[in-house]
């Protein structure tokens, strides 16, 4: 321990002293404004361009709930076909045994039954993939169980005329724009 009342011993002391410090550099050519909207711009694009991601991504989802929905229709038909050949096969089978036809028209009734009911499970496999992806795109496991089947609506109509102000609000429209930008400003920065 350090004792300082004391005379006999020797301390030594530093003094310690913070001089804030000041530095500015002088933007006579407007570099330093230059990058920063360059920077701005580059802010702006990355937003853009998540944006654009989210769009594509949303794009995906909607083509893929569309898609399974279709072969959702497409199933329910096999699915009367089924159902009605099914009956014709027994009709056919009848005629068969009262001998009205021949083997040959109940094997080929059997045959056109089968390729539908084949049809059918080709279409539900093709529906689960689609299932899959749904939800590898929305960062869910896949439930078990089918989404449900949805009424259909009426589609808005689409206007003849789209104004140019719509392309102007496209993600990537808006990301390719702010890329130029901070392109032009770091080139009118490199230039001086």
């Amino acid at each position: 321990m350090t004792n300082y009342a004391t005379p006999s011993q020797t301390t030594v002391q530093n003094d310690i002293k913070l001089a804030p410090t000041v530095n500015y550099d002088v933007d006579l050519f407007g570099r330093i404004s230059r990058e920063v909207e360059s920077a701005q711009a580059s802010a702006e694009q990355s937003r853009d361009d998540l944006a654009n991601a989210r769009l594509v991504l949303t794009t995906d989802l909607a083509n893929a709930y569309f898609s399974m929905r279709e072969l959702d229709a497409e199933i329910d038909v096999l699915n009367r076909s089924v159902d009605l050949q099914k009956k014709a096969l027994d009709y056919v089978q009848t005629q068969h045994s009262l001998g009205a036809v021949s083997g040959l028209d109940v094997l080929q009734q059997q045959s056109q039954l089968d390729s539908t009911r084949v049809q059918a499970q080709l279409l539900v496999n093709q529906r689960e993939q689609y299932e899959h992806a749904i939800a590898a795109l929305v960062g869910t496991p896949r439930r078990s169980s089918r989404l449900f089947p949805i009424s259909p609506r009426a589609i808005p109509p689409i206007p003849l005329c789209v104004p140019s102000d719509v392309l102007q609000r496209r993600p990537d429209v808006a990301s390719a724009e702010r890329a130029m930008a901070a392109r032009t400003r770091r080139f009118f920065q490199a230039s001086r």
